[in-house]
Formats: structure tokens, C-alpha cells, sequence
């Protein structure tokens, strides 16, 4: 332990999976320190809720995943501004990137993700506004009074949480997706195509297929070009193009990495007491990148990180969306085998799909799109694995 017997637990990240571990330890050993390193200014906050802020009807206190005294009550040492610039698994120790070095007893990476910004021809003009923290939600809000017309660069939650949300500010708003189709890895092609009726009948304007090649402007950004040709106005472009893993405090600390920190069940990675959660890591090469699965894996390294033999059980979660006036849920297998594999109902006037996908003659996938009427029967059969007979006895089909 290099004598760092008796110092902290330390958490590197306060996302909703650094906050379950940093409480998840504080639990399991009441009597030892837990520090929680934030790289941001902020107090920690719900990411999805940052479009909330556009609008003005919520401000950011709204936001936070707790209040301040929370983690005083809670015995867990949080520090604002302070991000992990590299790691010492041999030393125990974390360096701060305000030079400062700390010592721990056992070390949670609760990272995360960090926004991509496409490397294009003026992506720095002034009016290009990446959206991942609650700085980039302020810029944004900054930005829509001297903009008429947005385009929107990324069509997966945020992005399309941003299209609508900037629609109903009063902008003409164009989302364009690199990908052939909205949502790829939630929707199968048919559920995609009702959902981009959907949004078009909004008034959004969709371009799948066809990044943006160049962002031009003087003093700010005035317009997109496609790599189709087309070219598209603009006085905002919201950039919502994915994540990445933050992964760059390990250079040269010889933690296993691969896309993210490996790591098995019971949230340990390749150095002694050094656990990884959340967004960052992947579960015996498995990432889900979902709320569910990053505070349950940020509990496991918690406890573990305090002594405990906890492991994450493997589940299947469901993706909730709620926006463009509809809902979309999915859980499970997108498509399923054989020509008694699926079961569909499809209402495109009403930009309605509902689709369960069957394996082996269970049921083990669901794909809603604008009726999500008992959703919650649907993904619990889907968990159950229940028959095909069950499922469309039970009316799971609508």
C-alpha cells in the first residue's frame, strides 16, 4: 500500500457514477475519508436535463444532483475545479492538474465522457457551440437571441432534445446526422423512418447521411456545407456529434485501456485498488452508456473501493426518449431471427411503431415509437423473456 494504509478513498469524476461510489464508500466505511474530485465549477448536475436551461424555465440550481450540504452531510470531501491530470497506481497516488498530489487508499475512475467537436473548417467561429456541460448550455442560451435559423450537428438524444427545444424558441432548425438513419443503435430502419416523419412533421428539416464538411462565417458562423454540396444558413450550429471516454489522466500509468478502462464484474481494473465506473469504463468489454448502468457500476466500485465484494449483475436497460412531442423506448434486440421474429404495428399517419422482436420463440427485444402505453409490462417481459405466445396474448403489441 506504500503507507497510503490510512488516506483517502478518492473518486476521479462526479458524474451520477462518481457521486453513487463516492456514497457507496462513505456507507461501507464510515470511518474513512472520501474525496470527490469534480473538473468542473459546478456542482455536480443531471446532464440530460441541461436543454431545460434554454428556455429559462429552470435555472441551474434546478440542475444539481444534489444540494451543496448534501455531501458535508454525507462525510464526502467534494472539490470543484480540481480534474485528475494524471495517475500513480504503484505510488498510490493522483496529481491534480493544479499540480497538487494526493495520496489514496483505493482510487475510483469515474471519468467520463468528454463532447466530440468534428475537426472541420471552422468549427471555432464564434455561434459553433459544442453541448456536454453546463457551460456549453449557457453559451447556448447566450446564443439564440441574434440567430434565426440553427443547424443542429448529431441526431442522438441531445441533439435531438436541442433541435426541438430551439424549433420551439422560434428557429428554423435543419439536425444533420452523419449516419445513414436517427437513432441507429435504439430504432430499427422502420422505427427510424416513423420517428423522422415524426420530427419533419415538426417543421424540423432532417439530412442523414451527409456531415457537414465546412463551417463558414465572418465574426461568427454563418453557414454549413455538407459533404453533399448542400449548403445550409446558419447563425447557430449546436454540435451534439457523440462522446468520447476521458481517458487522457491514464497516459502512462499502465492501467489497461482498450476503447475504455477495462474492468470485470466487481468494477476492478488491471492495478491494485484502482476500480473504474461509468462512461469510462467497459464491464468485461461490455459498455451500455446508460444512467442506469453507470450509477449501479459506480456503487459496485464504491463498495469495493471500501472493502466490500460486491459485482454488477448483467442486465438489459431500456432507452427512454421523450421529445419532438413523442416518445421512443427500446430495450433488448432491435431485430429478431426467423420468420416468426417479429411482431409489428405500425400507424404511419399518427407516426405510431410498435415492434417486438423474438429468439429462440422468446420475446427479447421492443421497439415503441409515439405509443408508449404500457411500457413498463413491455420491458418487463422483455427482462422475463417471456414467450411469443405470452407476449402478444398479453396485448404487449397494442
Amino acid at each position: 500500500m506504500n503507507g497510503t494504509e490510512n488516506a483517502p478513498i478518492v473518486v476521479a469524476g462526479a458524474g451520477i457514477a462518481g457521486i453513487s461510489a463516492a456514497e457507496a464508500a462513505r456507507a461501507r466505511s464510515p470511518g474513512t475519508p472520501v474525496v470527490l474530485l469534480s473538473g468542473e465549477p459546478d456542482l455536480p448536475y443531471y446532464r440530460l436535463r441541461l436543454l431545460e436551461l434554454l428556455d429559462g424555465a429552470a435555472d441551474p440550481a434546478s440542475l444539481r444532483i444534489h444540494p451543496h450540504e448534501w455531501y458535508a452531510r454525507q462525510g464526502i470531501d467534494l472539490r470543484l475545479s480540481s480534474p485528475v491530470a494524471s495517475v500513480d497506481p504503484e505510488a498510490h497516488r493522483v496529481v491534480l492538474a493544479t499540480g497538487e498530489s494526493l495520496p489514496y487508499s483505493a482510487l475510483v475512475l469515474a471519468s467520463g465522457s468528454l463532447g466530440i467537436v468534428p475537426p472541420v473548417e471552422g468549427a471555432a467561429l464564434p455561434g459553433v457551440i459544442p453541448l456536454w456541460t453546463l457551460a456549453d448550455a449557457r453559451a447556448l442560451r447566450a446564443a439564440v437571441p441574434s440567430a434565426r435559423r440553427a443547424v443542429v450537428a448529431g441526431g442522438g438524444l441531445l441533439g435531438l432534445e436541442g433541435a426541438y427545444r430551439l424549433s420551439l424558441l422560434g428557429l428554423e432548425v435543419t439536425i444533420v446526422e452523419m449516419l445513414p438513419r436517427l437513432l441507429p443503435n435504439q430504432l430499427d430502419a422502420d422505427g427510424s423512418r416513423v420517428f423522422e416523419a415524426k420530427v419533419r412533421s415538426l417543421g424540423i428539416g432532417v439530412r442523414t447521411g451527409a456531415p457537414i464538411a465546412r463551417l463558414d462565417g465572418t465574426g461568427r458562423v454563418r453557414s454549413a456545407t455538407l459533404r453533399s454540396g448542400e449548403v445550409l444558413d446558419a447563425g447557430l450550429v449546436l454540435v451534439a456529434t457523440g462522446v468520447r471516454p476521458n481517458l487522457g489522466l491514464l497516459d502512462g500509468s499502465g492501467i489497461p485501456v482498450g476503447r475504455r478502462i477495462a474492468v470485470d464484474a466487481s468494477m476492478r481494473t488491471g492495478a491494485t485498488d484502482v476500480f473504474a465506473a461509468g462512461d469510462a469504463a467497459e464491464v468485461d468489454g461490455r459498455w451500455d452508456g446508460l444512467w442506469t448502468a453507470a450509477k449501479a457500476q459506480g456503487r459496485v466500485a464504491g463498495m469495493n473501493a471500501a472493502g466490500g465484494s460486491e459485482r454488477v449483475a448483467p442486465t438489459v436497460d431500456p432507452y427512454f426518449l421523450s421529445t419532438m412531442d413523442t416518445r421512443v423506448v427500446s430495450i433488448g434486440a432491435l431485430d429478431g431471427e426467423g420468420p416468426l421474429g417479429s411482431a409489428i404495428r405500425r400507424d404511419d399517419a399518427n407516426h405510431v411503431y410498435r415492434k417486438l422482436a423474438f429468439r429462440g420463440g422468446r420475446l427479447a427485444g421492443a421497439v415503441l415509437v409515439g405509443d408508449a402505453d404500457g411500457m413498463a409490462r413491455v420491458v418487463a417481459a422483455v427482462k422475463a423473456a417471456v414467450t411469443r405466445e405470452e407476449a402478444l396474448s398479453s396485448g404487449l403489441l397494442g
